[in-house]
């Protein structure tokens, strides 16, 4: 049976072309349903689509999934977590333009230390996850708690905290 995999890229106004290539890639290599929110990247050309989806229908995408593949962003991943799904994260790189800075890598690097996100770097990484789920090996339910918010809340403070020290110095 194939699996469902949901890749949202999110809102933001920098194009994330390489995880629509790897859902692309992915739809190509398996008989997986393939489903991305492109936002301003540029379409999927094997996948299937959309520029944007209203909360309900990410909401829908993600409970329908068995992989949900999620750019870097806080709200992003909370929303999956309390969805019941571990999401599969792709840290926007600034070097290659996806982001102003490097506070996703940061980010999810924390919270992938703390066993809350599974962070991959590279398409083979995906491709791995997406067959372990589809042979069954991996499953990427979890369940939502206060104290795992709480957590996140400070640790995204804390990155945020940090990175404003960082600036005042460089002045």
């Amino acid at each position: 049976m194939p699996i469902r995999v949901f890749i949202t890229v999110g809102t933001d106004h920098h194009r994330f072309d390489r995880v629509v290539d790897w859902a692309d890639a992915l739809a190509s290599s398996d008989d997986s349903d393939i489903f991305v929110q492109y936002g301003t990247s540029r379409p999927p050309s094997v996948a299937k689509g959309s520029d944007y989806l209203s909360y309900d229908g990410m909401c829908d995408a993600i409970q329908a999934a068995n992989i949900v593949v999620s750019h870097g962003g806080p709200a992003t991943i909370m929303q999956i977590r309390d969805l019941g799904k571990l999401p599969v994260v792709v840290a926007r790189d600034p070097a290659t333009g996806e982001h102003v800075d490097d506070h996703q890598v940061k980010f999810v690097g924390r919270l992938a230390a703390a066993q809350k996100v599974l962070a991959v770097t590279t398409f083979e990484e995906l491709s791995t996850i997406s067959r372990a789920v589809a042979l069954g090996d991996l499953d990427l339910v979890t369940t939502a708690d206060d104290a795992r918010v709480d957590g996140v809340v400070q640790l995204v403070g804390d990155i945020i905290d940090a990175l404003v020290d960082v600036r005042r110095r460089n002045r």
